[in-house]
């Protein structure tokens, strides 16, 4: 049947080389049909809804240790102040980079064009006392505390955005969940 004679001999190396090749000539050759076909898988887009985004912003916020989050409960004005020592401007660009996942966040948040926080603040008093409130408060100054560093750093037009982006943030919190729905059913 087979001969054993050495000289007709394949060696094992070989034999396991031509193997794996040849695997990869076939696999190759399925990958260029899959490549060749289109897929209509749906693609992952970001949610619509600022809300979301916030929301998201705040877990990433209060993942931040509370000591460096602390900063926050002042007011902007007497975080940054022209006395600020080198120490008080490094416990900001502290919080500042510990943040930097919820800054992210909250920027891809008011890039959205409305944020429903599932909430009709015409139903509630005192509107400050809603569990968002406090929470988005938080995350304005922490935009704030973003743009003035930008701006310190001489990149106006960075600053000029994230300024405009916390506008939006604020625009957002007065959204009312009923008014969307009146004026797309009066289209």
């Amino acid at each position: 049947m087979y001969s054993t004679d050495c000289k007709h001999r394949i060696p094992k190396r070989q034999i396991a080389f031509l193997l794996v090749l040849m695997l990869l000539m076939l696999f190759g050759d399925q990958q260029q049909l899959v490549a060749g076909e289109k897929l209509h898988l749906p693609m992952p887009r970001t949610a619509t809804n600022g809300a979301i985004h916030y929301q998201r912003a705040i877990l990433f916020l209060y993942a931040v240790d509370p000591a460096q989050r602390s900063l926050l409960q002042k007011p902007i004005w007497e975080i940054v102040t022209p006395d600020s020592t080198e120490d008080d401007i490094a416990k900001v660009d502290r919080l500042l980079i510990e943040s930097r996942h919820a800054i992210r966040s909250a920027l891809v948040g008011t890039n959205q064009a409305e944020a429903d926080f599932g909430l009709d603040i015409r139903q509630y008093m005192v509107a400050s006392l809603l569990p968002h409130t406090q929470p988005m408060v938080d995350l304005a100054k922490l935009l704030v505390l973003h743009g003035m560093e930008r701006e310190s750093k001489g990149k106006w037009k960075e600053a000029a955005d994230i300024y405009l982006a916390t506008l939006r943030m604020g625009r957002h919190m007065t959204h009312r969940s009923e008014e969307r729905r009146v004026g797309k059913e009066c289209r």
